[in-house]
């Protein structure tokens, strides 16, 4: 039976703590599991900013909404990008106890995809002392989007996904659609205004 992700909770992109370098990690095709694979510097721990969303039998969630935050002064920015990673797959049937079993001929290769490329802009809306989301920590307030499709903006929704960008030191959110790939991962850099960046999640 396929069960599909959903979460109902909002997560961390990358649990190990925020993104503090100024330029994109690099994503290639590779033969490794991309949450396998160690991280490129900058990433605070291996793995962080993979997400598992429809492997080993799961079927893929179709969207994830992020809300971004970083450590910083109100005004300072950061930007980031959302990949899918999916594996290759050369199958043939090998007759196995008189059953037809299929079997790799060659190395799975995961291939990253960009989906989507956003700056933010952080206001003066923070988290609370003791919570999950400290005080050192503001959230985006204005959002948008330098590569993708063609996004609906607040209450204009697309397929895609939508940004909600709402200023005023409103909390901003970004949707995207993710389209059951097998994981996703979000990256960021600085771009040497904010000090650090990263996001919470949900699955939908």
């Amino acid at each position: 039976m396929l069960i599909q992700l959903r979460s109902d909770k909002w997560s961390l992109t990358n649990p190990g703590g925020n993104y503090t370098n100024n330029g994109y990690p690099t994503r290639i095709p590779t033969t490794t599991r991309p949450d396998l694979a160690a991280t490129s510097t900058g990433l605070q721990a291996v793995g962080d900013g993979v997400i598992p969303v429809g492997h080993n039998g799961q079927m893929g969630a179709s969207g994830m909404a992020l809300i971004p935050f970083g450590a910083g002064s109100a005004t300072n920015t950061f930007s980031f990008q959302v990949l899918g990673w999916t594996q290759t797959t050369t199958q043939y049937g090998k007759a196995v106890n008189g059953l037809t079993v299929l079997q790799n001929a060659n190395l799975e290769l995961w291939i990253p995809v960009l989906l989507g490329t956003f700056a933010v802009t952080l206001g003066t809306g923070t988290g609370i002392a003791g919570s999950d989301i400290g005080t050192s920590q503001l959230f985006a307030t204005s959002i948008t989007t330098s590569y993708g499709p063609v996004y609906g903006t607040g209450a204009v929704q697309s397929s895609a996904g939508s940004i909600y960008s709402p200023g005023s030191n409103s909390i901003g959110m970004v949707t995207i659609a993710i389209m059951s790939f097998k994981f996703v991962e979000v990256i960021y850099t600085t771009g040497g205004s904010a000090t650090s960046g990263n996001a919470l999640y949900r699955l939908f």
